[in-house]
C-alpha cells in the first residue's frame, strides 16, 4: 500500500508555520513597541530631542512637569561671553528654558553634566540666546478714554394759556390783539 501521509512534509510545514507566526510576532512587536528601530516615530525629530533632552537632564535634576521646555543649542561663544550664565559654556551645549517656572538649564551632552543653573537672572538667560542685547519693550498698559459728554439739552415746556380771575362766574382768556392791516 502506498502512504499518503508524508512525515517528513509534515514537519517541515509546521516548523515553517512556527517559524513564520514567531516572526510575525516579533516583528508586530518591534513596530508598536519600539519604533525609534525602524524610525517610524509618529513625533517629529524636533520634538524628539526635546523629549530625549528632558529625560536625560531630569534623571540629574528636578524639572517642572507643568511645561515643556524650549531647546536652544550654544553655537557662537562670541556672542554670549559677557553673560555670567554661559561662562563654562561650550559649542553644542544645550540650554533648556522653562518660561513659566522661570528656569534655565545649561546642560553638556557629551559628558551628561548640567554646567549651570539660573532662576533669579532667567531673563538674561533667555535674552541672550535669541538676540546679543536683551531687546525688552515694554507694554503700554491701556488708558480709558473718557467718553465725551453732551450738555444737558433743554426740554421745552408747554405753553398753556393764561386764565385771568374775574368777578363773573365765567373765566375769561386774555389774549393779545392782533394788528389789523389795511
Amino acid at each position: 500500500m502506498y502512504n499518503v501521509f508524508n512525515f517528513g512534509l509534515v514537519k517541515k510545514l509546521g516548523l515553517f508555520l512556527v517559524i513564520f507566526c514567531a516572526g510575525m510576532y516579533a516583528g508586530i512587536w518591534l513596530v508598536r513597541f519600539r519604533p525609534l528601530l525602524f524610525d517610524l516615530s509618529q513625533i517629529p525629530k524636533d520634538q524628539m530631542e526635546v523629549i530625549t533632552l528632558t529625560e536625560q537632564v531630569g534623571k540629574l535634576i528636578s524639572l517642572p512637569t507643568d511645561e515643556k521646555p524650549t531647546v536652544e543649542t550654544v553655537s557662537d561663544l562670541a556672542l554670549l561671553k559677557d553673560k555670567p550664565f554661559f561662562v563654562k559654556a561650550e559649542v553644542g551645549d544645550k540650554v533648556l528654558i522653562y518660561e513659566k517656572s522661570a528656569m534655565a538649564i545649561l546642560y553638556r551632552p557629551s559628558k551628561n553634566i548640567i554646567i549651570n543653573t539660573v532662576s533669579p537672572n532667567f531673563t538674561d538667560a533667555v535674552f541672550s540666546l535669541t538676540s546679543p542685547t536683551p531687546v525688552i519693550t515694554p507694554v503700554p498698559t491701556p488708558v480709558p478714554t473718557p467718553e465725551p459728554t453732551l450738555p444737558p439739552t433743554p426740554v421745552p415746556t408747554p405753553v398753556e394759556p393764561v386764565l385771568t380771575a374775574t368777578p363773573s362766574a365765567t373765566p375769561v382768556v386774555t389774549t393779545t390783539p392782533k394788528a389789523v392791516v389795511k
